[in-house]
């Protein structure tokens, strides 16, 4: 709202101080004048930081998608072969744990931090083994599933993320290939008469690793690569009330699953006599992983404060010597943290404002008068700056002119004169009033915090 103000009618105060003739309990130095002094100071590096963003990597990986094996009758032209059946599935499972982090100004700086034994990696695999066992001795022939065992593996390893490059560590690896072992062990009545032996050793080798690439970091138009756990990237100040990120992990998996079994078998036929098979190695090579693969990515959002207001220039046009004309500059806080900071001039004139704080919670509207009262005749310009603590409108420049002219007819005392040229939008006509208007103008705002 413009307000125009015969300057006889304070009663001699200068206009920077009419509040306290107004007893509002305003003090002088919340008063700003236009000398020379000045904006406000800009916020030191790293004041302002966004609340963090727990992060959990997780990733699944297939070493055993499922799958059979076959290792057809063994040994070839033996008159006692095995061949051995394996069903088996099973992966690599990785869960990491850390912050993400976002601080400015004098930029916008995100990280991701993490701490010791945040990560977990574990190997679970299970497999389901058949064997079965044919002869032809003396011309007696038999062929059956002997035996079925079910074997599992399970290791795991803590470790500290985020295994990448330039950090420590950058690999983990977990063990779960457990001792040779006798898996099989039984006699067999086949019919009367025949009798067989069978045992099997099993060895395995059961190892997995994981060792970190990269960290992608994403806004809408810029990305990062982050090497390091702690290492910092710069975005640009979101337009918005928040920062949205997406972030990859991305990791290079190894991994070996491979059994040998050494089946003995022995055959006894009354009268025909008995027969051994000597203990032979059948290998087993399930799986050998060689992959890098991106985890699921992770939508990150970093809330921050954000203002509106218009930053247009303002032009208060011509004001008669001994007026005064006003400014009242509304500030919303349309992002998602508290908005603060402080107001004041670049350049000399004779402008001044109240208050020189600015304070908005979430969905609220705060603001600053802006008041006029020239001196002297001609142009005056100066340079309104609010340093707030809104990452893209950190230090707002709004361009402020006004003309001191000489008034051309006197004007009484007792009126306010109110021009049609209005901030708020509203169409009243001019009417007599005393010191209502400027009390309006300078303690409004006051007042509405004096109430929060």
């Amino acid at each position: 709202m413009l307000l125009l103000l015969p300057l006889s009618a304070l009663a001699g105060p200068p206009p920077q101080v009419v509040a306290l003739a107004l007893d509002l309990d305003i003090e002088p130095e919340r008063i700003v004048v236009a000398d020379g002094a000045g904006a406000p100071p800009p916020f030191e590096e790293g004041d302002h930081s966004s609340p963090d963003v727990p992060l959990l990597y997780q990733d699944l990986y297939e070493v055993l998608a499922p799958l059979a094996y076959d290792s057809g009758w063994q040994p070839a032209g033996s008159p006692i072969q095995v061949a051995v059946r394996v069903n088996a599935e099973g992966g690599a499972a990785v869960e990491m744990q850390g912050t993400s982090h976002l601080t400015w100004p004098q930029a916008v700086t995100h990280g991701q931090t993490t701490w010791t034994d945040a990560g977990f990696f574990t190997l679970d695999a299970a497999l389901v083994a058949e064997f079965d066992v044919q002869f032809d001795v003396g011309g007696v022939v038999w062929s059956d599933t002997l035996a079925s065992e079910s074997v599992s593996f399970y290791g795991e390893e803590v470790f500290t993320p985020f295994l990448l490059p330039n950090g420590d560590p950058t690999i983990v690896e977990v063990d779960a290939s457990g001792p040779d072992t006798t898996l099989i062990d039984l006699g067999y009545n086949v019919f009367t008469g025949v009798e067989l032996t069978f045992r099997t050793d099993m060895r395995t080798e059961v190892v997995a690793s994981l060792e970190g690439e990269k960290i992608t970091v994403e806004s809408t138009s810029e990305s990062f690569e982050l090497l390091e756990a702690g290492e910092s990237v710069v975005f640009s100040p979101p337009a918005e009330g928040s920062l949205n990120l997406l972030s990859t992990y991305q990791g290079h998996y190894e991994a070996l699953l491979d059994l040998v079994f050494t089946p003995v078998v022995g055959v006894c036929v009354d009268i025909i006599g008995c027969f051994d098979l000597a203990a032979f190695d059948i290998p087993v090579p399930l799986a050998e992983g060689d992959e890098i693969r991106d985890f699921e990515p992770l939508d990150i959002e970093h809330p921050v404060p954000h203002m509106g207001v218009d930053d247009s220039p303002y032009d208060f046009g011509e004001v008669d010597l001994g007026d005064i004309a006003t400014l009242e500059l509304p500030i919303s806080n349309v992002g998602s943290l508290d908005v603060y900071g402080g107001a004041g001039f670049v350049g000399t004139g004779d402008f001044s404002l109240f208050p020189e704080d600015i304070r908005a919670g979430q969905d609220e509207v705060d603001g600053i008068v802006v008041t006029f009262a020239p001196q002297v005749v001609g142009l005056q310009e100066v340079t309104l700056v609010l340093v707030t603590n809104d990452p893209y409108l950190a230090n707002l420049e709004i361009p402020l002119v006004g003309t001191g002219v000489e008034p051309e007819v006197a004007t009484d005392p007792g009126v306010t004169v109110v021009s049609t040229e209005n901030t708020c939008g509203c169409t009243a006509q001019p009417r007599p009033a005393q010191l209502g208007w400027l009390v309006v103008a300078l303690g409004g705002v006051f007042l509405r915090r004096r109430r929060d």
